[in-house]
């Protein structure tokens, strides 16, 4: 069974996200802070963009928990078209799965990294 995940109090690490061509990188701990930080121009942003796929990188998401899922859904919903998941995480996988819920993007299965263009190398 997949571990749920948790962390003590405060020893989270700031979220950041940047674009790169039409991928998206985002680091550090998806958590309510991290929603209250980013959530409302994430949106926006995802909300803004033509058309096209919007990749998200979160190879380099150290934390994720149910505000995390959160945000990541909100800005997939804001997408004027299909949203992939790329590097995702074990822990982050593990979260999804406990979940159960259908999310409004794809968990894509490679583990190669995301270029900015949008590939897989």
């Amino acid at each position: 069974m997949p571990s749920v995940p948790s962390r003590p109090p405060g020893t989270g690490t700031t979220p950041t996200a940047s674009v790169e061509g039409d991928v998206w990188r985002l680091a550090g701990d998806l958590d309510a802070a991290a929603l209250q930080l980013l959530g409302d121009e994430l949106a926006r942003a995802a909300a803004a963009r033509a058309h096209g796929e919007l990749v998200v990188d979160v190879s380099a998401v150290t934390f994720c928990d149910a505000a995390g899922l959160r945000l990541l859904c909100r800005t997939a919903l804001a997408a004027s078209g299909p949203v992939a998941l790329v590097g995702v995480p074990e822990r982050l996988r593990d979260l999804v799965a406990l979940c159960g819920a259908t999310f409004p993007f794809v968990l894509d299965e490679s583990a190669g990294e995301v270029t900015a263009g949008g590939g897989s190398g």
